[in-house]
C-alpha cells in the first residue's frame, strides 16, 4: 500500500503543475490508484474530474479504455445497471475507434 501511497503524492504533485491539455491523463492515473486501494468514491471523484477534460481527447480508444474504468468502479459498488451503461458506451466508442482505423487503412 506504501507504494500506492507514495504515486498518489507524485500524481497529485504532477497535478499542480501540469497544463490542462495534460491533466487527463494525471486525473485518471488518480483514479486507478484510489481503486486499487479500494477507495472508490475518491476514484470516482478523480474520474469525474477527468471527465471535464475528455473532450480535449483525440483517441477514442483512449475514451474507451477510461469508461472501462469508470465502469469497473461502479460493479464493484455493487451499481451494476449504471456500470453496464458505461460499458456500452466504452464498446460503441471501441467500435467507433475500429471503424475509424479500417477506414484510414483503405486510403
Amino acid at each position: 500500500m506504501a507504494h500506492l501511497d507514495q504515486a498518489e503524492h507524485l500524481y497529485r504533485e504532477q497535478l499542480r503543475h501540469s497544463n490542462s491539455n495534460d491533466q487527463f491523463f494525471t486525473l485518471v492515473h488518480l483514479g486507478q490508484i484510489t481503486h486499487a486501494k479500494y477507495e472508490n468514491k475518491r476514484a470516482l471523484n478523480w474520474y469525474e474530474q477527468a471527465m471535464k477534460h475528455v473532450e480535449n481527447q483525440i483517441e477514442t480508444s483512449t475514451i474507451g479504455t477510461f469508461y472501462n474504468f469508470i465502469g469497473e468502479v461502479h460493479l464493484e459498488k455493487e451499481d451494476s445497471q449504471f456500470a453496464s451503461s458505461i460499458f456500452q458506451q466504452a464498446l460503441e466508442l471501441g467500435n467507433d475507434h475500429l471503424d475509424k482505423q479500417l477506414e484510414l487503412m483503405k486510403i
